[in-house]
């Protein structure tokens, strides 16, 4: 076969990794001013910019003078931006964030000349079933890939066809054991060029699928070297009988296009590096606080910010920079967690900032579906009532219990120099219900009632700062429509009915009931489920466990003999019903490792739902631990996964890694929920968000809370052998203080609850009659 060899210069460039943003930035500059005079000076010579126009970006926001030339060269075809706007992890953040990482990464590479069709990722920690889709819907025919795909029948190939569960499929380059670096040394090997050559030349024309063989050029923050436009030319004379050129990735799938290669078929995720490199899959536990934070804030814009924009008909600039920030926080070393203390600070801004702009845009965006203006209710408090919004986007109509927060005026705070202003007073909280538009009334159960002071705020005028009574309740709704604001009047005095009636929770000291789920609590703390339709029941539910850990942020290394349970101390009622009952479980544990752990679970029941809640709510002071909670579920076989795109069925045990300096691990990343793949057997468990789990052989799944580990990398693990990153301390990821964990298990899945904003006042009364307006969480 006469070969042509395509050698691809190309750089990997994590945005933030052992260093922050602004350390690699420093280090930008100088590559990119050096890529581009070299690729100005050399018209032959081609660079891939790492397949993530951010870098691009980065660069530009410091030396806007080059725009131009980065764009000549884009056109010409020498330089390749994007598909990706930031090379993302793939398993973390859900499809909608892919699905806007390539819309923003396509949009910037085409404002600088043009896209690469080419769906590069060339270090991501595993890829879901769906990307195949996902990059036939964006027109990307080719894609590039390492990490999570192996050996396939015992061998390596270079080329394969994966093809996703809706039909879509990428012609993929799989890169060699050695990855992106496969051809960094071949530049400066000077005079043992030809041995170096020959080494490379063997390893990759022996898994060539066509006589086209990409050899990649660059690697990790590299800047090219000066013999670079050179290196073409001297493997040449060494190929008397072969091409050698330099070529772009989207050249090289072109030639390969022609050749018309037969190569072996994919499909299913791909998480197992088998016989091949590091998986890696440890990350999904690691910094899994800021898992949290960021999969509530993809939430707020996925599943309320984005149909409430498009219910209101006018998309705010606003929303963009929120995507903007939380798909930059999606870079795969920073949301896998296995980055510098630094970087995880920066997470944290952006994260925040990235809620706080999807919290605004929802209150704005519902005060503008009900027709409520705060600057007018500042100037005439008389002109609106005190209502109670809900507002969900599901299609389907919405029913049951929500919980709401309602905040009640009781006098004005004054803020600034003393002066001869009088504050206002008002009642604070009273009994009251609630009324539809068609009069009928709607009795609430109060849980709690609490005061506290609150900031009410109107463009026009200065913050007014309130002392309020904060009080929860509950109340049922039903058949609310999906996309359509239902408005709730707020009467003073108790309804004329009871809020309990159909489906009704009963409360004793160790258990709740409705007519759908009974939950029964063990004086040790442990308790059982039983459907009472079904009659299934599981027990033995809710032990918190804590095992040993000394591993790295790539990588667990647990050791099972340190084995630790949570001791419940108290069990109290919390709320006793109708609507809503729950118990509290404060407990406590010391690991083996050292330091203590405070905690408490609460276990609450809906009225007429057929899923217990828990809400785990602990303080970690301790380290080199991995904590988690012990589900017995009691599931045969094999489970159902939520996904990134959609669903993922898989089985106990470990993941098979075949490579020598890898343990497999039994551990598995999920989004929002877990079944058994029988859909008559077993209960099933609902988490919000991404979370890591395993699936034991007995049909126990275990749900990680944490794993407080504190450097970046060790080189003495037993479950993997060398540096997987830059060894450095790494303190703030031993996740000390608060977490809380939600979670739900029962036969039947729990729907969200509905969006709700309270616009709130003190009953008319002669000191007050304000309406101010406030955004409310409901469960």
């Amino acid at each position: 076969m006469s070969f042509t060899f395509h050698l691809i210069p190309h750089v990997h460039w994590d945005r933030e990794w052992y260093l922050t943003r602004h350390g690699f930035l420093a280090r930008l500059v100088p590559m990119l001013d050096r890529v581009l005079d070299l690729l100005d000076a050399n018209p032959s010579l081609r660079f891939h910019l790492d397949g993530q126009t951010i870098v691009a970006e980065d660069y530009l926001a410091v030396v806007p003078g080059r725009r131009d030339q980065i764009r000549r060269l884009v056109e010409r075809g020498q330089l390749a931006l994007g598909p990706w706007y930031v090379l993302a992890d793939e398993l973390i953040p859900r499809g909608a964030s892919l699905r806007k990482n390539l819309e923003l990464g396509m949009a910037s590479a085409q404002a600088l000349g043009g896209s690469s069709r080419v769906l590069y990722s060339p270090d991501a920690f595993g890829h879901p079933a769906g990307l195949p889709d996902l990059a036939a819907e964006f027109g990307l025919p080719w894609a590039v890939l390492w990490r999570g795909l192996g050996q396939v029948g015992w061998r390596s190939h270079d080329l394969y066809r994966w093809t996703g569960p809706e039909g879509g499929s990428v012609l993929v380059y799989h890169l060699p054991p050695e990855g992106y670096e496969m051809g960094i040394d071949l530049v400066t090997a000077g005079a043992d060029l030809p041995a170096r050559w020959r080494d490379v030349r063997s390893r990759m024309t022996a898994r060539a699928g066509c006589e086209h063989v990409a050899i990649l050029v660059g690697a990790d923050h590299h800047a090219p070297s000066a013999e670079l436009p050179y290196l073409a030319e001297r493997i040449a004379a060494l190929e008397p009988e072969a091409a050698v050129r330099f070529s772009s990735f989207d050249e090289f799938f072109g030639a390969v296009e022609d050749a018309n290669p037969s190569v072996p078929l994919l499909e299913g995720e791909l998480r197992s590096s088998t016989g091949y490199v590091w998986s890696l899959q440890g990350v999904h536990s690691t910094r899994v606080r800021m898992k949290r934070r960021h999969a509530e804030a993809e939430s707020m814009l996925v599943d309320v910010v984005e149909p409430l924009v498009a219910t209101v008909g006018e998309r705010p600039a606003l929303l963009d920079e929120a995507w903007r920030l939380l798909v930059q926080s999606q870079f795969h070393d920073t949301i896998a967690g296995c980055a510098a203390d630094g970087v995880a600070r920066e997470q944290e801004v952006r994260l925040d900032a990235a809620t706080t702009i999807a919290r605004e845009l929802t209150a704005v965006g519902l005060d503008r579906l009900v027709g409520y203006d705060p600057n007018v209710a500042r100037r005439d408090p008389n002109r609106f009532r005190p209502t109670l919004v809900l507002w969900h986007a599901d299609a389907e109509p919405w029913s049951g219990v929500v919980l709401a927060r309602t905040s009640w005026f009781k006098r004005d705070v004054l803020v600034g120099p003393p002066g001869d202003r009088v504050p206002r007073v008002g009642s604070g909280y009273r009994p009251f219900h609630l009324q539809t538009a068609d009069g009928v009334q709607i009795p609430v159960q109060v849980l709690r009632v609490s005061e506290s002071a609150e900031r009410v705020d109107a463009s026009e005028h200065y913050p007014d700062l309130d002392l309020v009574d904060e009080a929860w309740i509950a109340f049922r709704a039903s058949d609310l429509p999906g996309g359509r604001p239902v408005v709730f009047e707020v009467c003073s005095g108790l309804a004329s009915g009871q809020p309990g009636a159909t489906g009704s929770v009963r409360v004793g000291s160790r258990s709740l009931r409705n007519d759908r789920i009974e939950v029964v609590v063990d004086p040790d703390g442990r308790f059982a489920i039983r459907d009472l339709r079904s009659g299934r029941r599981i027990a033995g539910l809710g032990a918190i466990e804590s095992e040993p850990d000394r591993g790295d942020l790539y990588t667990p290394d647990i050791d099972p003999t340190g084995l630790r349970s949570s001791r419940v101390h108290t069990i109290c009622q919390l709320a006793p019903g109708p609507l809503v009952g729950a118990l509290e479980l404060a407990w406590t544990f010391e690991p083996a490792s050292g330091g203590m752990v405070y905690g408490r679970t609460v276990l609450s029941l809906h009225a007429g739902e057929a899923a217990i809640r828990l809400r785990i709510e602990f303080d970690n002071w301790a380290h080199d631990v991995r904590l988690r909670i012990r589900l017995p579920l009691a599931i045969e076989g094999e489970v159902m996964t939520g996904s990134p795109f959609g669903v993922e069925r898989r089985g106990a045990g470990k993941l098979d890694t075949s490579w020598p300096g890898e343990t497999g691990l039994p551990t598995a990343p999920a989004h929002d929920w877990l079944a058994p793949a029988d859909p008559g057997s077993g209960f099933r468990l609902d988490l919000p968000g991404f979370f890591e789990y395993e699936l034991t052989d007995e049909g126990d799944v275990l749900i990680t809370l944490l794993r407080a580990v504190g450097v970046l990398s060790k080189d003495d693990l037993t479950t993997r052998r060398g540096h997987a990153g830059w060894t450095l301390p790494t303190p703030k990821a031993t996740e000390q203080g608060r977490h809380v964990v939600s979670l739900a298990i029962g036969s039947n899945p729990t729907r969200r609850a509905p969006v709700t904003r309270w616009l709130r006042s003190s009953f008319p009364s002669t000191e007050t009659s304000q309406v101010e307006g406030r955004s409310t969480a409901s469960s």
